[in-house]
C-alpha cells in the first residue's frame, strides 16, 4: 500500500493509505502536542469529557443511538505518547463503503461526528457539563492509581521515569494523580480551547475511498476548527546518558519481585540498535529468555525492549527475592556477551525440542546470509540441504511445519495477490530476498508421469535427497504406478510423500490386501478389512464412529492387539481435486507408544495404512521386549 500525506490546512495534516482487503474503515483524529508535566492530565481527561456528547447528541444514549444508525460504528478515545508529545483524540471504525448494501455511503457522517466530537462538544453555561467533568475526572483518578495493580507494567514504567528524570518522556501519558487532583473546570476549558487553536491535527484514513473524497469529506468536517498560532511539535531529544549506576527500590506486600535495569544505547543506529535487543531480550529466542529464564530458573520471565524515541533499552523481570543479584548478575552478564559478539547461537530444526520453541536453524542461516552486510558474519553450512532437513524432521516427529513459516514454509515462495506476481515476474528479488533453488526448495511443475520407469523414478528421488534401497525403490515404484493411474499429474511434492513414507514407514507383519466400507449418515459405519500376513489373508468385519475408526476397530481384530488411538492429523500433500493425502497417527499399547503414517488419494486408505503401519510397530515393540525379558 501506497501512503500519501497532504496539508488539509494550517496545520492539519491528513495521512492518506488506500486498502481494499478489509471489510472495514478506520478514520482517526489525534491533536498532537508537546508532553508537560503541569498538563498531561488535563489534556488526558478532555477525549474523555468529549466522548461524552455533542451539541446534537448531547449524552451517551443518543451518540450511541446515531452509531448504532451507522451500521455498528465505533468510536473510541486515545492518550498517549510518541516521543516527547502527547497526542489525545478519537479512532472511528466503520463499514468500509463497498460493502454497504443500497450504496450507502459511511465515510461522510463518520468524519462529520468526528468533527462534532471534537469542535462542537456539549456545553452548559459556555463550558462542559458538570457532571461529565467529575465523572470522568474521577476514572482518570483512578486509573492513575490503578497503574500499580499490574506490577509489570508499573515496574517499567517506574523505571523509564526514573531514567529520563527531568525529560518530557518520563512523563506517564496519564499524567499523575497530583495534577488529576488540581484540575479545574474552567482552566480545563481553557486548556481545550488553546489545543483547537494551537494543536497539531493528525488525520488518518484507511479504506476503499478515494483521496478526494476522504479530503473533501475532512475538510468539511473541520472547517469550523480555529486554527491561530500553531505549535510545532517537541523533537526527539537525546538522552543524558549517567556515568553512575542509580539504584532505586520500592518496598511492596507482593509475593514475586520485579527488577527493571534500563540501558542507554548511546548511538542513533537504530537497525543495530534494534538486532541488538533482539539477541539480548527481545524475542523468544533470546539469551534472557533462553539462559536467564529458561536454563538458570532466576527470572519468571526476562525480556528487554528498545525505547526507539530515545535510544534506550529496558530490561524487565520477574524474580523471586533472594535470586535478585543472581539474576541482575546474569543479565549483565548476557549483555556483554552481546557487546562482545557472540558466536555461537542455539537452534532446533523446525522448532522441536523446546517447550517455548527455539529459533530454527534455517531462519537464523538466512537471517544472517541475506544481511551480511549487518552482520559480517559466515557459516559453513551447505543450505541446499535445509529443506530437506526440515522436511526429514517433519516426517520423523510427525509435527507439521505450519505454511507460514519463514524460509521452508509451503507458503514461503508463494505469491497470489496481482501485484506480487506481477512484480516477481518483472524482479523476483522485489519480494524474494533469497532464491528458493539455493535451499533445495523444489520449484513445482509436473516432473513424472504414468509412463514413467523405475529409473526415472530413483533418479528424481535422487534430485530430492531420498537415497532408496532396491527394496524400498520397488515399494516406492510400486507406489507410484498406483498414484498415477488415479493422478492425471504427479508433482515433486507426490514424488517426496512417496519416498518418505518407503523410507521411514514400518513394513512389519501386517499388509493391507483389501478394505470396504458401507457408510452413511443413517446407518452404522461398517468395514470389512482384509491383512495379509505372509502367505495368508485374514479378514474381519467391525463397526465404529465413521469409517475411519471401524477400519481401525477391523485391523484390531485381526492383529488381536487394541491400540489406543492418542493424535490424528490429515493433511493435503498436494493440490487438486486428486490431492494426495498424508495421514499421521500416533498409537499406545501397553506402555508402547508408535507413530504411523499413510499416503493415498484416499482419506480412508491412507488412514488405515497409517494406522497399520503404527500397530505393525507396537507389534515389533512388544515382540523385542519379551525377547528382552526371556
Amino acid at each position: 500500500m501506497e501512503r500519501t500525506r497532504i496539508q488539509l490546512a494550517d496545520g492539519v495534516y491528513l495521512t492518506y493509505l488506500p486498502a481494499r482487503k478489509f471489510k472495514t474503515s478506520l478514520l482517526s483524529a489525534q491533536f498532537v502536542t508537546p508532553l508537560q508535566q503541569e498538563t498531561a492530565s488535563a489534556y488526558a481527561l478532555l477525549p474523555a469529557i468529549l466522548r461524552r456528547g455533542t451539541v446534537r447528541y448531547p449524552d451517551l444514549g443518543a451518540l450511541s443511538a446515531r452509531l448504532d444508525r451507522l451500521y455498528g460504528a465505533s468510536v473510541d478515545y486515545t492518550v498517549r505518547k510518541q516521543g516527547e508529545n502527547q497526542c489525545v483524540g478519537f479512532v472511528a471504525s466503520f463499514i468500509d463503503d463497498s460493502y454497504i448494501p443500497g450504496g450507502e455511503q459511511l465515510l461522510e457522517p463518520v468524519a462529520e461526528l468526528l468533527g462534532e466530537l471534537l469542535c462542537d462538544p456539549v456545553t452548559e453555561r459556555g463550558r462542559f457539563v458538570t457532571a461529565y467533568f467529575e465523572g470522568e475526572k474521577t476514572n482518570l483518578i483512578d486509573a492513575i492509581r490503578s497503574q500499580v495493580n499490574d506490577k509489570r507494567e508499573y515496574a517499567y514504567a517506574r523505571l523509564l521515569r526514573e531514567m529520563c528524570d527531568g525529560e518530557p518522556y518520563g512523563i506517564s501519558r496519564l499524567g499523575d494523580e497530583a495534577g488529576a487532583e488540581k484540575l479545574q473546570m474552567p482552566k480545563l476549558h481553557a486548556l481545550y480551547g488553546e489545543l483547537l487553536a494551537t494543536a497539531r491535527l493528525e488525520l488518518f484514513y484507511c479504506g476503499s475511498a478515494s483521496l478526494e473524497r476522504v479530503r473533501e469529506a475532512l475538510a468539511a468536517a473541520f472547517a469550523t476548527l480555529p486554527r491561530d498560532g500553531i505549535r510545532d511539535i517537541a523533537p526527539s531529544t537525546p538522552h543524558p546518558a549517567r556515568t553512575e549506576v542509580k539504584r532505586v527500590e520500592e518496598a511492596m506486600d507482593v509475593t514475586q519481585g520485579k527488577l527493571g535495569m534500563g540501558f542507554a544505547c548511546g548511538s542513533d543506529d537504530y537497525a543495530a540498535a534494534l538486532m541488538g535487543n533482539t539477541l539480548f531480550g527481545g524475542s523468544s529466542n533470546s539469551k534472557l529468555f533462553l539462559n536467564v529464564r529458561e536454563k538458570l530458573s532466576l527470572c519468571y520471565y526476562a525480556s528487554s525492549m528498545l525505547e526507539k524515541m530515545k535510544g534506550l533499552m529496558l530490561v524487565s523481570s520477574g524474580i523471586e527475592f533472594d535470586k535478585y543479584q543472581q539474576a541482575r548478575d546474569e543479565i549483565l552478564a548476557q549483555l556483554e556477551a552481546i557487546r562482545r559478539g557472540a558466536r555461537q547461537v542455539e537452534c532446533t530444526i523446525n522448532g522441536l525440542g523446546e517447550r517455548a520453541g527455539n529459533a530454527s536453524l534455517d531462519e537464523i542461516v538466512m537471517g544472517l546470509r541475506t544481511r551480511r552486510d549487518i552482520y559480517g558474519l559466515k557459516d559453513n553450512l551447505n543450505i541446499r540441504e535445509l529443506y530437506r532437513l526440515s522436511r526429514l524432521a517433519a516426517g520423523l516427529s510427525g509435527m507439521e511445519i505450519p505454511p507460514n513459516k519463514a524460509v521452508v514454509g509451503a507458503n514461503a515462495f508463494v505469491h497470489q495477490s496481482g501485484i506480487h506476481q506481477h512484480g516477481v515476474l518483472r524482479e523476483r528479488a522485489t519480494y524474494e530476498i533469497m532464491k528458493p533453488e539455493e535451499l533445495g526448495i523444489p520449484q513445482g511443475g509436473v516432473v513424472l508421469g504414468k509412463l514413467s520407469g523405475r529409473h526415472a523414478l530413483r533418479e528424481h528421488a535422487q534430485e530430492l535427497g531420498f537415497e532408496l534401497t532396491e527394496r524400498e525403490l520397488d515399494r516406492a515404484f510400486e507406489k507410484f504406478k498406483e498414484l498415477a493411474d488415479r493422478k492425471k499429474d504427479i508433482t515433486e511434492r507426490d514424488v517426496m510423500a512417496i519416498c518418505r513414507e518407503q523410507m521411514h514407514g514400518s513394513h512389519g507383519m501386517y499388509r493391507i490386501h483389501s478394505f470396504q466400507i458401507f457408510s452413511g449418515n443413517r446407518m452404522t459405519a461398517t468395514a470389512t478389512v482384509s491383512l495379509q500376513r505372509g502367505a495368508d489373508v485374514i479378514t474381519r468385519a467391525d463397526c465404529g464412529d465413521g469409517p475411519v475408526e471401524a477400519c481401525f476397530h477391523a485391523v484390531d481384530q485381526i492383529t488381536g492387539f487394541k491400540c489406543k488411538l492418542e493424535s490424528y492429523q490429515l493433511r493435503a500433500v498436494t493440490e487438486g481435486e486428486d490431492a494426495l493425502g498424508e495421514v499421521t497417527v500416533r498409537v499406545s499399547n501397553e506402555g508402547i507408544t508408535m507413530l504411523g503414517k499413510g499416503v493415498s488419494t484416499d482419506i480412508i486408505e491412507a488412514s488405515c495404512l497409517a494406522y497399520l503401519n503404527a500397530a505393525n510397530r507396537v507389534i515389533e515393540a512388544r515382540q523385542e521386549r519379551e525377547k528382552a525379558h526371556q
